[in-house]
């Protein structure tokens, strides 16, 4: 974790006294922290819009605020926030009874070392999980735009992965016979060659498999749905799904 990152803390404690110590402690052992103290539910309601906190840090014990409401205020709120119970001390009761009332850890308010730690690690773990979802929407948009320019081009194009489809566009259905890309979805692209052209096709298949480049061109006969056999040119281009993922190959078939 960045040093200058703040990690927003929301106290759930009767005393302020006791939110304060714990401040101290993180402080002290070089994290920073935005903390804030409610007491109950109205408190902790307006603390989510106006800090907006990363962690919670809850006595079990809260007079107006039991941990278990806690955890149900952050389910209902819908947000990534950690939940941990601040216990003095440890045993399996007190285990059972964070864990039972929704606590994601625990951490010890008289161990400076522990609590460090476990603030820390739920921290980071909670950037990783934003930095996931930030990437997941980044692909959908990906995927979203890749969607539009697919169906708005007037050539056949189709997405074929290890020699399977797994996108086309309506004008490469057409042209095949189909109506809906389910009818060839999960089916290999060899399926619709005519057979004279198949043993070819299954090598040039290998090659691919085995990292060499497609060719730029390919002339071949394709078989439509209705049995029918017509003349194609096949042009290839490796088309890679965001930088972290292995190279698919488009496969763009025309009439001859």
């Amino acid at each position: 974790m960045k040093q200058d990152s703040v990690i927003k803390i929301l106290f759930v404690a009767d005393a302020l006294e006791h939110a304060e110590q714990i401040i101290s402690q993180l402080r002290n052992g070089g994290i920073a922290v935005r903390p804030a103290r409610v007491g109950n539910e109205a408190e902790f309601l307006a603390a989510l819009d106006s800090l907006g906190p990363d962690l919670v840090l809850a006595v079990p014990s809260a007079r107006d605020l039991p941990l278990a409401d806690v955890a149900r205020l952050i389910g209902a709120s819908a947000r990534d926030i950690a939940l941990l119970a601040l216990l003095d001390s440890i045993d399996a009761a007190a285990l059972a009874q964070a864990f039972r009332g929704g606590a994601r850890a625990v951490a010890l308010a008289g161990n400076s070392e522990q609590l460090r730690g476990i603030v820390l690690q739920e921290a980071e773990a909670l950037i990783a999980r934003r930095a996931v979802r930030r990437l997941e929407a980044a692909l959908r948009e990906s995927d979203r735009r890749c969607d539009a320019l697919l169906d708005s081009s007037r050539d056949p194009i189709a997405y074929v992965h290890e020699g399977m489809h797994v996108r086309a566009n309506q004008a490469y259905l057409e042209m095949l016979g189909f109506e809906e890309f389910a009818e060839i979805e999960g089916q290999t692209l060899l399926d619709l060659v005519a057979e004279d052209g198949t043993e070819d096709f299954r090598g040039l298949l290998k090659r691919l498999s085995r990292g060499e480049p497609p060719p730029a061109r390919l002339d071949l006969r394709l078989k439509r749905a209705d049995g029918s056999v017509f003349d194609a040119l096949l042009e290839f281009s490796q088309a890679v799904r965001g930088r972290a993922l292995p190279a698919d190959h488009r496969a763009t078939s025309g009439r001859g």
